[in-house]
Order: C-alpha cells, then structure tokens, then sequence
C-alpha cells in the first residue's frame, strides 16, 4: 500500500471564544474617539474571561482594530487589564491570563477555583463580574461583592427583624457621601413616611418632616425620561430594600432639600402613569431557603403633586415590605459555556453554587474519606468521596499510574497489561512508541482502547487506541493512532481532548493551566495479529498524520513540574473511577464516590468487552454489583453506538427495576417482563441480583442467550452478556436457570465490601457461614468457601448493629418510632431509612401498628412500598423486595421466612444486612407470645 503524505491539520482542543474586535494599548494615537464603544469592547472580552473562567479555561480571540500595534511594546491598555484584574480580585493568583499576538490577540484563560486565596481572603465559588444584588448602607445603596455573598446569604436566612431594626448590614469601610449627612433611622421618621402612603395628593415645594436613613430614599427625576429612568432605579432600590428589612423611596423629592417637585410632568393622570411606571418593572428574582418562604411584597403609590391649585406632576413612592431571603435587582452578571455558547448563569443557580458546601456526613458517611471539597474546587465540581484505606485518592493514582519522579525515571506506559495486548495484537505500535514518550520528561503515557468511552464519549471504529501523555516539560497531548484517515477522526480526536481537559477540571479537580493537544498517528499500513499475518510494519511504513497546533500554548501551559503531574493524575483517577453516589438523592445534594481498585479492574481493565462479551461477576454482600453494572451499561451503549432500547438491564424486582430506570440509559425490566415479550431490537443484556431468578415463566437464561446471539441482530459476532449474583443472597429454593458454576466461564469475583459497617459487614459473614454449612453441592461449596475466605471489609468505619429479641409487635412498632425520633433529631432524613419485614403480608400486619406509634410520637406516618424508593416519606417493604437496594439504616422486622423455606432462614439475613450502610436494627417477635398481642 503507497503511503499518504497528506497531514491532518488540527486547531485549538480547547473552548476557543471569539471576543470580535478591540483597540488595545494605551497609545495616543490608538486610543479611540468613541469611549461608548470601547467600553463595549471591553465588556465583551470580560465576559468571555469570565465565561472561561468559570467554565475550565479556555482562549479568547481578539481581532486587533488599532494598527502598528505591538503587544510587547502597547501591553493591553488600562482599561481591559483593570477589568481583568477584578475578576479574580482577592487572589494571589495574578496569571489567570496569558497574552499572545499572532495576528490576532490571544487571552490564555486558566480555570478558576474557590481554593485559591491568598492570606485572608478565599476567592467564591463563581467567578462574577457584578452579583446585582444591593442592600442599603446608612443612606446608601450599594452592590454587595462576591467576596460577601456567603455571609450576605447567611444573615438573610434569618428573619432580621422589621423596618425599624438597627442597621446590621451598613458598611464601615466606606465613608457617608459627600455633603451628605449621615442620618440615623428613627422610628418616628419611618413612621411619619409611612403616613405619607395615605395622603391624598402633595403641594409643590412643600419640605417633608423626616430625612434620608437607611430605610428611606429621596429622588429627584424631575427632568426628562423619567420612565427610563425609574426603569433603571426601581430594581436596584427593590432589591436593597428588601435586603435590609423594607424601605420607602420618593421618586419626586429633592435629596437634598427635601422639597417635593414632582415627576413625570408630561403624563396626564394618575392611574395611567402607575400603569406605565408597572410596566418598566418585572418580577424580582428571589432566593429563600426556608421551607415556606416568604413574599417579596412591594406596592407602587402614585399621588397628584399640585402647584397653585393645579395639577402639576405626580409623586411616585415605593413600599418594600420586609423581606426574609435575598432580592435580585437583575440575573449575576456571571457567565458559563454551554454547548459552545456563552450563557448567563441564571439566579438560582448561580446562589446554589456560591453557597455550595460538601454534605454534611456525619455518621452516615464516616466510612467515606473527602478527596475533593467543592469549597476547594472549580465551579462545577462535586464533592467526591473514596472508602478511604487501600481506595483512598493517592493510593488509586499510585495503582492505577505507577508514576514515579526520579531523575531517570522517564515515561512509564500504563497500564501494563492494556499496552502489551495492544502491541501484540498491533504490532506497529511499538514503532510509535518512542515518538510518544519526549525525552527529557518524567511522567506516564496511559493507553486506552478509547479514552472517548472513559470518558462517557461515543467510540470511534477507525481509533486503534489512544494514549494520553502526562509528563513534566511538555502539554499534556493526546494520541490517537487511526487505521485510516478520515473527518470523522479529527473530530473525535479534537473532542475526545477538549472533553478531558474539562473532565479533568470538572470533576476532577485541577485548577492549573491546562491544555491538552490532540496529535493523530496514522499508520498507512497497519496489521493485527488476528489477521494471521506475522510481518511486522516498520518505521518507513507509519506516517504521523497529525502535528501539534500550529499556534502553540504559552511556556506556563508546558513546564509542569512534579507537583503538577501528581494534581493532574490525581485529578485523572477521579475522571476514571467517579461515579454519582446512590446516597445522593438520600441526602438532596449530588456528589461523587470512586470506584475500587477490584471494581475498576473487573470494569476497564481485565475486560475489554468487545471481546470478553460474556462474563459472570460473582459479587459478595456490599460490594457493589450493581454500580458496576449501571457503569456497564454506559461503556455499551459509548462502545457500541446504542439506543437504549439495544441495552437491556433485567433484574428480579420492581423497586430495582424502577430505581436503575432513573440512573441509566437502558431499558430496565424485570424477569418476568422479560419472559412475557419479545425485544426484536435488543443487542446487549446485563443481569444483576440473577441468584434470585426463577424459572416459573420459563427459562430466561436460554432466551437472553438466543436475543444476543441472534444472526440477525448480530451479524458481526453475540452481545454483551454480563451476569451479576451473589449466591449468599439468595432468597428462595428455587431453580435458578444459571449453568453450574464450573461451567461459569469466564468467572470474576467480587470480595471487598464497600457498603456497610464493619459491625454489619461481620453480622453478614457469620450467616455466610451459616450457609456454607447448608451446601450440598461439592462444587458449589468450594467456591463459595473460597470467596468468603477471602471476603474482607474494604474500610474501618464501625457502623452499628443492635438485635434485639422477645419482643410484641407493639412493641417493636413503638422501638422503631422512638429510635427514628432520635434519628430525625441528630439531622438524618426520612429517605435514608427503610423498614424491611420478612415478607409483604407481615408488612401489611405492621402498616397499621407503625402508623399508629408514630403518629403518637408526631412523626410523619406515611409509608410506601420500595418502588418510591427515591420519593416516599418512610420505606416499608419485604427484604425480598429491597434486594439490590440500600439505606443508611434499616429496621429488620422478624426476618424469618415461612417454616417450608427454613433453610434460606441464613440467606434472608445476609441480604437484610447487605441492605444497611450505618446501622442495623434486627428485631425478633417472641414466639410463644400471640401473634396480635
């Protein structure tokens, strides 16, 4: 095959902003006549820097208006560099921006994150350029700073007081007007304006009684345009009214006379003018917290002013009424990128994120280590959480990169396994290899079959492999080796590099300077070995199609250091291994835990699934089937180019089915759906809790295997067909349709659990072994005896377990009232605990028992199955029903099974405790007492 000499050009792997034109330098003869237009040339590039910012760093293009000018001899101007040096105001980070001319001017924007500050100020969650958000000082109005918001927002959350509180918002720092006296707000003088509210009409001239305060304003607009003006004035005096405990403003009278003079002359009457003045003002835009949030409550009042007997304008007086959150005059000037395009970050948003905290953990979560705090992080960061111990962040980095910092370390190529199968398979690679790693540089080279599915991206069919260079004295790179040339993968190239720079910002973390350039290798003649030809490709006969941009990042972007590699890799293993924690719709607030290292290897490493498509994953209690199968899930659908109606997730119940239907992107059935209809377009099927399958409405296991290995369907080779199950949870003493283990091949097993307490997870093993003594089967016992010898706890968190025996129904009903009090009280939620019975008719005998001790107790008596696991008050279910499920604590009420299924008696009570994540209450009925008793 003759080789291809053309090159594949790149641009920028980054967020590219074009600002349009603007005259820089401070040059006389440059500096523009027309200051309305400059001002709007620099508004624009401020809001793309703070788009950037706010978005994971990016380039804002410039085109230069003035000519002969010279960067290196003009600078940026006055003007524009002020701007930009108020937009990150309180850091000691002064590089945020980079300069470059090469035709055009080129603005290098690093990320920002509310963990850079210097000495005695730490920088806010959001870059802002004005929050539009006022409160009167003295008898001022003034902007609160980004800098004030979070204590600004605390002290609103809290009922300050009426109209007449002292002034806790003004501002020592800044001294009263000029020629403007500093009045007190006294009682008399807010009630004497307010009197004012019932006047009939005002005599022109006439001297009102009371002064300027901190609740009061005076407002001449007498001249001309007074509707624009008003239009301008109200929002801003809304707001700061409503943030400092009401107010009144007179539009009309002379701030400093006094005197009444009246407004809008050139109206006619009084109702018309209200009307038109209504018009200019919209709804405010407000934030409480509260649970019953108040009214942000204002009236317009319009009244005749009159001069000799005559009707001569009108007097225009605002009552804001106290108000408990924070008023906006208008949405932040704040600024993001989405999906390309510069957007406002709307009002409610905006507050969520300035004021995001990490969740308040507590007992909950002790078992979990904070890796990453959102008070520390870029905007849109998540708290993310390991199990700490052997997952903690660095030792998963350590696992997973191996990199090591010496000065004859060089570039480690990981992961070991990954790469070498690569190379047997394509040969050729091996010649890349050395134009891959730069000299001089410490760092690590990552291999992936498709960075783009690592990181929730579609693959692309002529990509071989990607590797990704993190090393010191150099750009991050990423190198994608083609089989042929094509648009398709340039594109995929550019964004498979612009989405991990913005991963490894969001989530991960990093908040340096950051680029990573795409860089295309294409081998012209490449060869598989499963092609069955042994020749190998040389040198001559691999052509790099692909060069590093042709406007190169600043030297900042390129010398990384040790320190930096680390923070990048760190940030990398949070890219990876992140996941959104199922505790997150228990607490109301979204955050992240990672993967282990046994969960992570099952998943990306040991397994390629587009050749090991079938696989049993035997997973012990608590150690995280089904994350692993939703994370499944999305590396089909990204591999393969799915539909969701091409995945099929089944599993035995609703309340799992219902629950993994809001968290992936399959379609999620039961079993016996599954058994009732055909599914013509289904090419992939992950099974989860299969130990719990049936074959009372047929054999399910046969039928999955014929959908996807159906010619038809699969012209080019079967589906994916993961099975995951855990024998120790199996709840009933039915066939299950599963081939015999020793014929589950291949196998992988799960040992480390993640879930629960360590006190639960040792309740959970003694009835492991319980089981094993109730095996009859040779080869079945022996496996499961090896897993649980090598089961182990992955965490030293505690946890609490409590049984308790002998009781009545009354009173187990009155225990589990009287501990969720406590609970409540300490600051969990109704949704992180569930009561389980041992099956749903006893549910139905304990309904009304519940119901009635807690509304004795004033607690909420509403209960609901566990198919509204992520909306009900209260979960009461069977522990049949919940398998696959978790809460922080769970209830066990008498979890015995009926006398004819005795010998699953062991297996219903490693499910129940596999089910709690802090705490385990089991509770027994005392069986020589009467049932009803």
């Amino acid at each position: 095959m003759a080789l291809k000499n053309s090159v594949i050009e790149t641009k920028y792997a980054d967020l590219v902003l074009d600002a349009d034109t603007a005259t820089f330098g401070e040059n006389h003869r440059e500096v523009m006549k027309d200051k309305g237009l400059k001002r709007m040339q620099c508004k624009n590039i401020l809001t793309c820097a703070c788009a950037l910012l706010n978005s994971g760093g990016g380039i804002i293009t410039v085109k230069v208006q003035n000519e002969n000018y010279d960067y290196n001899i003009h600078g940026i101007g006055l003007d524009i560099e002020t701007g930009l040096a108020e937009l990150v105001k309180g850091s000691a980070n002064t590089s945020f921006f980079e300069f470059r001319q090469e035709g055009t001017m080129l603005i290098f924007v690093q990320s920002w994150s509310g963990g850079m500050s210097n000495r005695t100020e730490t920088l806010p969650q959001l870059c802002t350029i004005a929050c539009n958000i006022y409160k009167r000082s003295i008898s001022r109005t003034i902007q609160i700073t980004p800098l004030e918001v979070e204590n600004f927002f605390s002290r609103r959350a809290k009922p300050t007081g009426s109209s007449d509180s002292s002034e806790e918002d003004s501002d020592s720092n800044i001294e009263p007007r000029a020629k403007k006296p500093h009045f007190s707000p006294k009682r008399e003088d807010f009630e004497s304006a307010l009197r004012m509210l019932h006047r009939a009409e005002f005599q022109y001239g006439e001297i009102l009684s009371f002064t300027e305060s901190v609740h009061i304003e005076f407002k001449d607009f007498s001249g001309d345009k007074v509707l624009n003006r008003i239009k301008e004035a109200l929002p801003k005096y809304i707001s700061a009214f409503a943030n400092t405990g009401g107010g009144l403003l007179f539009i009309g009278v002379n701030d400093k006379s006094r005197k009444v003079v009246g407004c809008g002359q050139d109206y006619k009457d009084p109702v018309s003018f209200k009307e038109l003045v209504s018009r200019t003002v919209k709804e405010p835009d407000t934030w409480d917290n509260r649970s019953t949030p108040s009214k942000c409550d204002y009236s317009l009042n319009v009244f005749r002013v009159m001069k000799e007997s005559e009707p001569h304008s009108f007097l225009l007086i605002l009552h804001m009424k106290p108000f408990y959150g924070v008023v906006f005059a208008d949405n932040p000037d704040c600024w993001k990128v989405e999906n390309g395009q510069i957007k406002s970050v709307k009002h409610d948003e905006w507050a969520g994120l300035m004021l995001a905290k990490d969740p308040a953990m507590e007992e909950l979560c002790k078992n979990f280590k904070n890796e990453l705090s959102v008070t520390a992080a870029p905007p849109w960061c998540k708290s993310v959480f390991s199990i700490g111990g052997a997952d903690c962040l660095d030792k998963l980095r350590q696992q997973l990169f191996k990199v090591e910092f010496s000065s004859s370390s060089g570039i480690d190529v990981v992961p070991d396994n990954l790469y070498k199968e690569l190379f047997k398979e394509y040969p050729a690679l091996g010649n890349l290899l050395p134009q891959m790693k730069p000299e001089g540089s410490e760092g690590v080279l990552v291999f992936s079959r498709s960075w783009a599915v690592d990181i929730g991206l579609p693959k692309n069919k002529d990509v071989i492999c990607d590797a990704l260079l993190v090393a010191t004295k150099s750009t991050p790179v990423l190198y994608t080796i083609v089989r042929q040339e094509s648009d398709g993968v340039v594109k995929y190239s550019k964004n498979t590099a612009l989405f991990i720079k913005q991963k490894l910002v969001n989530p991960g973390g990093y908040a340096g300077k950051l680029g990573i350039i795409p860089k295309i290798l294409w081998c012209t003649i490449y060869q598989s070995a499963e092609d069955g030809n042994t020749s190998t490709c040389g040198l001559d006969n691999v052509q790099e199609a692909g060069r590093k941009l042709h406007i190169q990042y600043p030297h900042a972007y390129s010398s990384l250091k040790g320190k930096d590699i680390k923070a990048l890799l760190n940030a990398l293993t949070i890219v990876v291994l992140n996941f959104k924690s199922f505790l997150s719709d228990q607490l109301g607030c979204e955050f992240l835990n990672l993967l282990t290292l046994e969960q992570f290897q099952i998943l990306y490493s040991k397994h390629n699934i587009e050749k090991c498509k079938k696989l049993f994953v035997h997973g012990l209690p608590g150690t995280g089937k089904t994350v692993i199968a939703g994370q499944l899930i999305e590396r089909i659908i990204n591999t393969f180019h799915c539909n969701p109606d091409e995945v099929l997730y089944i599993c035995e119940n609703r309340p799992l089915r219902t629950f993994m239907s809001q968290k992936t992107n399959a379609t999620c059935i039961t079993r016996k759906t599954f058994m009732s209809y055909n599914y013509p377009e289904v090419k992939h099927i992950v099974v989860d809790e299969a130990q719990n399958f049936r074959l009372e409405h047929g054999d399910w296991y046969s039928k999955a295997e014929a959908i996807r290995t159906a010619k038809e369907t699969h012209p080019n080779g079967p589906g994916v067909f993961w099975i995951f199950m855990d024998y120790f949870q199996m709840s009933h003493t039915s066939q299950i349709g599963l081939p015999k283990v020793q014929d589950q091949d291949p196998r992988e097993e799960l040992t480390r659990g993640v879930r629960n307490g360590r006190e639960i997870h040792k309740f959970a093993q003694l009835h492991m072994g319980e089981i094993l003594k109730l095996q009859s089967n040779k080869e079945k016992r022996e496996f499961l005896t090896k897993l649980f010898q090598e089961a182990n706890c992955a965490h030293s968190f505690t946890g609490k377990f409590d049984e308790q025996e002998k009781m009545t129904q009354k009173e187990i009903a009155k225990y589990i009232g009287n501990k969720i009090k406590r609970y409540l009280k300490k600051g969990y939620t109704t949704k992180q605990i569930a009561i389980l019975c041992s099956t749903g008719k006893a549910c139905c005998i304990y309904k009304p028992l519940l119901e009635r001790a807690f509304t004795t107790l004033n607690l909420d008596a509403r209960f609901a199955e566990a198919n509204e696991i992520l909306n009900a008050p209260f979960i009461l279910d069977s522990v049949r029903r919940f398998s696959g499920l978790e809460k922080s604590i769970i209830f066990g009420i008498h979890p015995v099974p009926h006398r004819t299924q005795s010998e699953v008696t062991a297996n219903i009570l490693v499910c129940l405790a596999s089910r709690a994540m802090t705490e385990l209450h089991v509770l027994y009925e005392d069986s020589q007492l009467n049932f009803a008793q």
